[in-house]
């Protein structure tokens, strides 16, 4: 999978490489988690640290808190990029889409970096698929931070997130069907930040 030194740094550059491009793509959603799975040797032990998929039994579905947790899952999604390390991630949206692990909607987050312009107003950046400064030169201009060491300025990051109801939320169609194309008008948009 992939590796990053800081949490910054995987948000840096989820955000630089967010889809402007149909690359990369960021989805999140929810799903029925097993705790059990945690401890290392459990047969479904994940190495990254996430839990496993509570297996679904509609005859006893388990108790809620107990025998699953409700996990929040933000992951790429891989079949639309060309980054072997996003392979990683395949199984794993796979098993937490499955019916009866999946808990409601699923989206998709297209991330674009927010700066200032020379009026000190914080705005979209006109460099999709970039990271710059935060703040113009006396020129007007931008300095490109190609990488998160790069990125000095300050220590946060704003960027606005525009959030899309993938339908239907079933893998079959998001890993045979799907594009970020046909995902219509952002369902919310929420300006936010992370910080170093």
């Amino acid at each position: 999978g992939e590796t990053y030194g800081t949490t910054f740094d995987k948000s840096f550059w989820w955000i630089k490489q967010s889809p402007q491009n149909s690359k990369n793509p960021v989805l999140i959603y929810q799903y029925r988690g097993n705790p059990a799975s945690l401890v290392s040797g459990h047969p479904d032990y994940r190495g990254d640290g996430t839990m496993a998929p509570y297996a679904y039994n509609a005859t006893n579905p388990g108790i809620p808190g107990q025998d699953y947790v409700i996990q929040t899952s933000v992951r790429r999604f891989p079949g639309l990029t060309n980054l072997a390390s996003d392979t990683f991630h395949t199984s794993k949206i796979q098993a937490e889409l499955a019916p009866g692990v999946l808990e409601g909607k699923v989206y998709y987050v297209r991330m674009t970096q927010l700066r200032y312009n020379t009026d000190g107003e914080m705005v979209d950046t006109t460099s999709p698929n970039n990271i710059t400064v935060l703040y113009p030169d006396g020129a007007g201009s931008y300095t490109n931070a190609a990488t998160p060491v790069a990125y000095t300025e300050d220590a946060v990051l704003p960027f606005r997130a525009e959030f899309y109801e993938v339908k239907p939320p079933l893998w079959s169609y998001i890993d045979a069907t799907w594009s970020v194309a046909d995902v219509g008008n952002p369902v919310i948009t929420k300006n936010m930040a992370v910080m170093r």
